[in-house]
């Protein structure tokens, strides 16, 4: 479920589809936006086909084991070698991008000292390599937590930054149209409300109760000597 979460994700904000889109369009004309159309249509019908077969057989792996359970051994292990090498060229891809990215504002922070001035420094060939291992290191770890945390964790951490990545867009579109300040404090006012709504709607039984502050230690026996 954690692959097909993020494959949706990644699909409905990929950075790159909103520079690829405009590029297509500036290019191609109006007619792009319906090849878009057509084409997350049918995205949409196999993500949703395969969404319901990972609720119909809970299956340890990739998706791959359904193309082996349906069609078989061989098509299971081209559908799975080919999404391997294509997320390898995917992880390089994304990599790039955040570095190039996390560089630009690290290097721009650290210009007016709101950051280390090593993240200033570049190799001969222009690169940021105090970002490059600041950003590896970054990935690193959130590799290992993707494995180690539990579920119900990992299903929080989704839901927040779905919910930021959206929220920072509306702030973008907003900035758009207040060109000072104020559109601060608009979305302060609309953050509080929807924190409120949250509440009401979400948060039932335990979760509204304060638990009580118990000492488990007492719980433990030392050895007598």
């Amino acid at each position: 479920m954690r692959h097909i979460q993020f494959i949706a994700l990644g699909s409905a904000i990929g950075t790159g589809l909103f520079y690829g889109f405009a590029t297509a369009i500036q290019k191609a004309g109006p007619a792009v936006i319906l090849a878009y159309l057509l084409a997350g249509a049918a995205v949409y019908m196999v993500m949703r086909a395969l969404g319901e077969m990972a609720v119909r057989h809970p299956v340890p792996g990739s998706f791959g084991q359904y193309a082996v359970r349906y069609l078989g051994p061989f098509a299971g292990f081209v559908t799975g070698w080919t999404f391997v090498f294509e997320m390898i060229v995917v992880a390089i891809s994304a990599i790039n991008a955040d570095s190039s990215g996390a560089g630009r504002m690290l290097f721009g922070l650290a210009e007016h000292g709101q950051a280390p001035w090593a993240f200033t420094r570049v190799s001969r060939n222009g690169v940021p390599w105090l970002t490059v291992v600041v950003m590896s290191i970054a990935l690193g770890i959130g590799v290992v937590l993707n494995a180690v945390i539990p579920e119900d964790v990992f299903l929080i951490s989704a839901s927040i930054a779905t919910f930021a990545t959206v929220w920072v867009w509306l702030m973008i579109v907003l900035l758009g149209w207040f060109p000072d300040t104020r559109v601060a404090l608009i979305v302060g006012v609309v953050w509080l409300v929807l924190l409120g709504v949250g509440y009401a709607l979400f948060v039932r039984g335990g979760g509204r109760h304060r638990p009580p502050l118990d000492d488990h230690t007492a719980l433990i026996t030392l050895p007598r000597s």
